[in-house]
């Protein structure tokens, strides 16, 4: 062994005589040491069909690791959990001492799919975190024991004492309705609370109380997070995504809310915050959870929180916050309008009468049609005058059979002459077009329809089955819904009757028929209550369009347009009839300048 080797083993005596004597683990450590051995030996003796649990460690290591963690706080760390409760005739909150945190939610006034109590958030699907900076730490109130609560009136109070300062926790329920809000007070806590600021956590894994889960009109894609900025700017998180869906936004936030198909838990601070993250997710292989929701973000100490756990109903919702409203999907543009100021309206009317909800949607369709029956009267005329031109209009083919121009323009004269608008039959049917969108996002989310049934339907807010399939069809389903079934049918037959009216041809005719045909694939998972209304509307269109027909005489029409044209050289022109005729200038002028073109290429 040379020199050097001696030095080195020197130097690594040295190095380790040093670092048993510095760095020798203490008696606490050994003792924190010993017990994680003895949970190793528990767990590995434990049978392995029943799954081990975590074993406790000792009092005294237990109350060291405390003490690291919650300072002053680490007394508060032990205890019993004690419940209290309130509630209206809407809905009954539960508190737990522990982390004086929500422990559960009822909405008194709903069921569950399978008709239990509605719980819209528990201990296990809701997770509410408050930390604040105490001594240099995060503590994190929810893992704090609170004193018994106390009751006075719809408030409830939890209690932490902290030396000459407590914790105060207060909950005030709404006499009515689905608000309750939240008071955190620090007080007194002296330089021992290093800020005034509580960092807020909430992950809420949306429980399922609805029965259709996956399907287009399903409670997950109408599961989502919305968050409306403090300028005003309503924001949706994807529904139809299947990967997280992750929002900070810049501006400052004034609620966040979780939206399901039918029923919202929102939070909304007193004043607009600074967000970190809103996301939302849908959990792998869970059926009992619709998606996962989570919203972060500091508030001041001095500012309160206010939830909002309740339906979607619009009458609620507006009364909440500003643009709070729009949690409730009532379509865009005109149709949300059409919804808010009309649809809405008349439901709610008919509702003081019946608690049958077939019955409200067939007095609705009644109301609709009579006021859109001037408009039906109008467009059967259109399509009546142009039925008794058809003769005539055989002829111009019949003489120009290989110019379309000519007969585009003959066809036009004729318009103008008779005074018909063929566009006047079309202009009737589109006016009535925002009523029949409004009604497509009115039905699925109209929690007044829930687990309402009627005839064969159930639930007049879901899919009416007649047949359960034992597989599944792409693009329609696995069972057959009867209401929708009705109106394609009755959709088909429609448009059958009104192409005896028209002259239509060709493609054209066709595609009419196409579309109720794929109607049936796309409107199959929608609810019973929108299927039926259409149904309805058919038949009552049928109605209208047969009265009418026997009151409108088709040879009365024909002799009116016969003296239209007589008098056509003496009659003002309206406008049509003006844009008609400077159309038919120009399309003259175009036809000679295409002949002219033509000559000169022969030449």
């Amino acid at each position: 062994m040379d020199k050097n080797q001696v030095t080195g083993l020197v130097l690594i005596s040295a190095l380790l005589l040093a670092y048993g004597y510095f760095f020798a683990p203490s008696e606490e450590d050994l003792a924190k040491q010993q017990a994680v051995e003895a949970a190793k030996v528990e767990q590995t003796t434990t049978q392995p069909s029943q799954p081990a649990e975590t074993p406790a460690l000792p009092d005294s290591v237990q109350a060291l690791i405390n003490q690291q963690k919650f300072g002053n706080l680490a007394e508060a760390t032990t205890g019993t959990a004690t419940n209290a409760t309130l509630e209206n005739e809407d809905i009954k909150v539960i508190f737990s001492s522990k982390g004086a945190s929500i422990a559960s939610v009822e909405l008194k006034k709903y069921k569950t799919y399978d008709q239990k109590p509605l719980i819209l958030l528990d201990e296990e699907s809701s997770q509410l975190n408050r930390t604040i900076q105490f001594e240099g730490r995060n503590v994190n109130l929810s893992e704090l024991y609170f004193s018994t609560p106390q009751l006075n009136g719809n408030t409830i109070t939890f209690n932490l004492q902290v030396g000459n300062g407590s914790i105060q926790q207060s909950y005030t329920l709404s006499e009515e309705g689905y608000t309750l809000n939240a008071d955190t007070k620090l007080n007194n806590l002296g330089s021992s609370l290093n800020s005034q600021t509580i960092a807020f956590d909430w992950t809420n894994r949306l429980k399922r109380v609805e029965p259709d889960l996956d399907s287009r009109a399903g409670a997950r894609m109408n599961t989502t997070a919305h968050y409306y900025t403090a300028g005003g700017d309503f924001e949706e998180l994807s529904m139809s995504s299947s990967d997280k869906e992750i929002a900070s936004p810049a501006e400052q936030i004034s609620w966040i809310a979780f939206k399901q198909k039918f029923f919202t838990s929102s939070v909304i601070p007193s004043t607009a915050v600074k967000v970190s993250e809103v996301s939302i997710e849908t959990p792998a292989n869970d059926s009992t959870t619709v998606k996962i929701g989570r919203a972060t973000f500091d508030y001041n100490a001095d500012q309160s929180i206010e939830f909002f756990f309740g339906p979607n109903q619009y009458d609620i919702l507006k009364e909440v916050a500003p643009g709070f409203d729009q949690n409730l999907n009532l379509g865009w543009f005109i149709f949300k309008y059409v919804n808010k100021y009309i649809i809405i309206n008349i439901f709610h009317f008919f509702e003081k009468f019946t608690s049958n909800y077939g019955l409200i949607i067939l007095m609705l369709v009644l109301v609709i049609k009579m006021l859109l029956f001037p408009m039906t009267y109008k467009s059967y005329l259109s399509m009546a005058k142009m039925r008794v031109l058809q003769p005539e209009l055989a002829e111009i083919k019949e003489q120009h059979p290989d110019d379309m121009q000519k007969q585009q323009s003959a066809q036009m004269e004729l318009y103008s002459k008779a005074g018909v608008n063929p566009l006047s039959g079309c202009i009737p049917m589109l006016l009535q077009m925002p009523i029949l969108f409004a009604m497509f996002r009115f039905f699925p989310n109209s929690v007044e329809l829930r687990q309402e049934s009627f005839l064969w339907a159930h639930d007049l807010s879901t899919f009416d089955s007649i047949l359960d399939l034992p597989f599944s069809i792409p693009f329609y389903g696995d069972h057959v819904s009867l209401f929708t079934l009705l109106m394609t049918v009755s959709t088909i037959l429609y448009t059958k009757a009104t192409n005896q009216n028209t002259n239509l041809e060709g493609p054209m005719k066709s595609i009419q028929y196409m579309m109720p045909i794929m109607m049936i694939f796309f409107l199959n998972d929608f609810p019973a209550g929108l299927t039926y209304y259409y149904f309805l509307s058919n038949i009552i269109t049928f109605g209208q369009t047969y009265a009418i027909r026997k009151f409108v005489d088709d040879d009365a029409i024909h002799a009116k347009l016969q003296e239209a044209k007589k008098n056509a050289g003496n009659r003002k022109k309206t406008g049509f009839q003006a844009r008609l005729q400077e159309a038919m200038k120009q399309s003259q002028e175009m036809q000679k300048q295409r002949t002219a073109d033509q000559n000169k290429k022969k030449k």
